[in-house]
């Protein structure tokens, strides 16, 4: 598939999914407290990479609600992809001139952990970013939604983070953050790989501190939030070791490394 079949794909399906919440969880779009919908975009030369890594944030666009106070409606979709691209211009150097997300201006770069990580990844392939959590709360210190929202967020039928992946076909997936009911709802089999004992703990294993499994042909790896002040020292160094690990086929781990 080109960058514009992979675009007109995710178009259906976030088109379908606002259908589907509208019916099940209206006021996570309507009211103004939710930040707008996260629709990813197909980053310039995805297809012809060799190593596509989707990084998956733990929340959305920040505690602005990026966006939605500029005017852009929740059903905006295209407009809401620009400013994804705004974002890999602004944070990863990418090519401003892009047919499918031609967007008019920069954003300013983002000094943040989170960033950081993904401008490392972005050194060995093509960068898309998405997040497990497509709304979340405006105008909050923590982004996070409550547990009854995120329920009703991922109550859909449409699972927007396994569409994107079907869609998208990353050769890695990046997971920062342990949003269990997330990841339960979006990726089960996946899920329930990493809690086996119990599906409702919060963390993998107190003893692990980085989840790699490989389904599919696809990598997946499982960490902590960057930004997370209980990480271990060294533990971004820990990510990228793993991470390179995957790039050599002798040295990528099996079915279900855990590090």
């Amino acid at each position: 598939m080109t960058e514009r079949e992979i675009d007109a794909r995710l178009k259906i399906v976030y088109s379908l999914w606002l259908d589907e919440i509208n019916e099940v969880a209206p006021e996570l779009l309507n009211d103004n407290k939710y930040s707008n919908p996260y629709f990813t975009c197909v980053p310039k030369g995805w297809c012809d990479s060799a190593i596509r890594i989707l990084v998956v944030g733990e929340e959305g666009y920040g505690v602005s609600g990026h966006g939605k106070s500029d005017g852009v409606k929740t059903d905006e979709i295209q407009k809401i992809q620009e400013l994804c691209w705004c974002s890999l211009v602004s944070n990863l150097g990418y090519e401003l001139d892009y047919e499918l997300y031609p967007i008019q201006s920069r954003y300013e770069k983002y000094r943040s952990k989170f960033w950081d990580r993904v401008r490392k990844l972005s050194e060995y392939g093509v960068c898309a970013w998405t997040n497990q959590d497509t709304i979340h709360l405006r105008k909050e210190r923590r982004c996070a939604l409550k547990p009854e929202e995120r329920t009703r967020l991922h109550s859909t039928k449409t699972k927007l983070l396994a569409e994107e992946i079907n869609a998208l076909k990353p050769t890695h997936v990046v997971v920062t953050g342990w949003y269990h009911t997330s990841i339960r709802e979006e990726l089960p089999e996946l899920y329930y790989a990493l809690y086996p004992q119990n599906g409702d703990a919060w963390y993998v294993n107190s003893e692990h501190e980085i989840a790699y499994r490989k389904v599919d042909g696809i990598h997946y790896l499982f960490t902590y939030h960057p930004g997370w002040w209980k990480k271990p020292k060294g533990y971004e160094e820990e990510v990228m070791k793993v991470f390179l690990g995957t790039l050599d086929e002798k040295d990528g781990g099996g079915e279900g490394d855990t590090y």
